[in-house]
């Protein structure tokens, strides 16, 4: 209910500053019939899902000391040489086929000490498959922790999912740690990997 209120009051500002509006559908590289309603301002769950990563709890900075770490999705990699995928745009990337496999990956770097507390996945996701994100600790001895998990939800469109809260200090002496992100073959630029994004804070 909160987010629904929260969203409402930021409908009410933007329907006053259309070009504000129609910035940021571009920004997502969505064609602007796409996300407007009737009266040419987007509906309660396309503004949730242009706006809803910026009024959740885990968007929070400055004075609660919240730091981030986001890369596009053109940043990962795939595990397997065998794996066709393609760039399909606005930092987003999809699978070209079954061949290989759905996992692709990045590495995290972020300072000794820090403390972990929240994944997220950016996401186009019109297809029956999900876009899955995991956390995972290797401590190249064999040991592997996972940390956090985040997943596309299947609502049609651009958006992001959160893993919920964890806690989890850094250590770059003891561990190596990578984001995971799993894109289902055969969708093609139906369901693509867009960003991932960690937030973290440094003890005081």
């Amino acid at each position: 209910m909160r987010s629904h209120v929260n969203v409402l009051i930021l409908g009410t500002m933007l329907s006053g500053i259309g070009t504000a509006a129609s910035g940021m559908t571009a920004a997502w590289g969505i064609d602007e019939s796409e996300r407007n309603g009737a009266e040419g301002r987007p509906s309660l769950s396309q503004m949730e899902a242009l706006l809803g990563p910026m009024i959740e709890d885990d968007a929070t900075d400055g004075s609660g000391g919240f730091l981030f770490l986001r890369a596009a999705g053109s940043n990962l990699t795939p595990r397997d040489s065998d794996t066709e995928f393609s760039y399909s745009g606005a930092g987003c990337i999809q699978r070209d086929s079954t061949a290989g496999t759905n996992w692709f990956t990045m590495d995290v770097q972020v300072p000794d000490g820090a403390v972990l507390d929240f994944l997220r996945v950016y996401y186009y996701d019109n297809d029956g498959s999900d876009v899955m994100s995991e956390l995972w600790s290797f401590d190249a001895a064999g040991g592997t922790t996972l940390i956090a998990e985040a997943d596309s939800t299947g609502t049609p469109g651009y958006g992001s999912a959160g893993s919920g809260f964890f806690s989890y200090p850094v250590s770059n002496l003891n561990e190596s740690l990578v984001v995971v992100v799993s894109i289902p073959g055969g969708a093609g630029a139906n369901l693509t990997a867009c960003a991932v994004r960690l937030r973290y804070q440094m003890p005081q």
